[in-house]
């Protein structure tokens, strides 16, 4: 089993604690004390208790806003919550506040956009077929300089140097697309742990896989015996457009352009992306629409690809929403929980969509 990739982890051990006691304290513990042979973790796990998560210090809770809306139907009664969601969440983003948690537990069936147990996108880097010239020289240009200043910061951050070694000779005999998926895994692991993203614990790598909103809600309804559904299918269409997605903001001749090729630039660049993982944790926390709805024009570069990613999906879940409220009982309560981009972004989000079929959306 490996470790987790950082020593000041951030582990979730039973995520269901952020909404059975969300303003409960944390306990300050060295280290050795809590990963060690005969640990405390084990000890209270014998005892009935199970720790929360580990961290260095009593963090601050700011009170939690998120985007958070109800459902009226044209009879003004409210028939379901929606709540648009992170994918990623820090500790204090996964302590809903009292009125998400009372909606919740009085849920009947949580709906996210994807049933649990779906597969996953192959992440791997895709360069633009017949890159070569100067376009395909800058992008070895930018790796070469991005993935030691990656190892430098690691290191500063206390990763082991047996973690980094290996990652650096599996650097060394790579392709420039393995080198750069590599490199964009590295910047990744380090703007999770410089938002203080919360994360599962490391079984098959030390890179940290992150929780988010969606896995707090798809905990609490498995928990509670709750119907848990997916508002889109899973098809491989779906996989392909959503890495179609990825090869665009990253990998398109586009992106290779805006590269910095300078070791300031590149500093610069790392500072940006840990900025902003960190502003979007700030803005889903204090219910910043704005900051989202920029956010949701990141594709608008490529249009058809954009009307795919965004557009059309908002469509399938709003219908889906909208038929499932038409056809429930008088005493369903339905959870609806979705990316808070396809809630309140620029264009037909859902929120619109779901307005034209007559219901009435609510802040709350």
């Amino acid at each position: 089993m490996f470790s987790n990739m950082f020593p000041d982890t951030r582990v979730v051990y039973d995520i269901n604690q952020f909404l059975n006691t969300p303003n409960k304290d944390l306990y300050k513990l060295p280290l050795s004390v809590v990963t060690g042979t005969a640990n405390i973790i084990d000890y209270l796990h014998e005892k009935g208790v199970s720790p929360v998560q580990v961290v260095r210090k009593k963090p601050e809770i700011q009170k939690v806003r998120g985007i958070f809306y109800r459902i009226i139907s044209e009879e003004e009664i409210e028939v379901a919550h929606l709540l648009g969601t992170s994918h990623i969440a820090n500790e204090n983003m996964l302590r809903l506040n009292s009125t998400m948690i009372q909606a919740l537990k009085k849920a009947n069936s949580v709906y996210l956009e994807m049933k649990p147990g779906g597969s996953w996108p192959n992440m791997e880097s895709t360069l633009p077929q017949g890159l070569q010239g100067s376009k395909r020289k800058k992008l070895e240009n930018y790796v070469e300089l991005l993935f030691p200043q990656l190892i430098n910061k690691l290191t500063e951050e206390g990763v082991s140097n047996k973690i980094l070694k290996a990652l650096s000779v599996h650097y060394k005999y790579a392709s420039l697309e393995l080198r750069l998926s590599l490199a964009n895994s590295l910047l990744t692991q380090l703007s999770l742990h410089n938002a203080k993203i919360v994360h599962m614990p490391g079984i098959v790598s030390p890179f940290l896989f992150p929780i988010g909103i969606d896995d707090l809600l798809m905990n609490h309804a498995m928990t509670n015996g709750k119907d848990v559904s997916g508002l889109e299918e899973n098809t491989p269409e779906r996989l392909d457009m959503i890495k179609q997605a990825v090869d665009f903001l990253f990998f398109s001749e586009d992106a290779i352009e805006d590269l910095p090729t300078t070791k300031e630039g590149i500093e610069s660049f790392i500072s940006k992306q840990l900025k902003g993982l960190t502003d979007m944790c700030e803005a889903w926390t204090t219910g910043n629409e704005d900051f989202i709805k920029e956010r949701s024009d990141k594709l608008k570069g490529n249009p058809s690809l954009h009307t795919k990613f965004h557009s059309e999906r908002c469509t399938v879940m709003a219908n889906k929403i909208h038929e499932v409220l038409s056809k429930k009982n008088k005493e369903d309560k339905p959870f609806f929980a979705i990316g808070s981009i396809h809630v309140v972004g620029n264009g037909e989000n859902v929120i619109c969509q779901l307005e034209k079929k007559g219901w009435r959306i609510e802040r709350v």
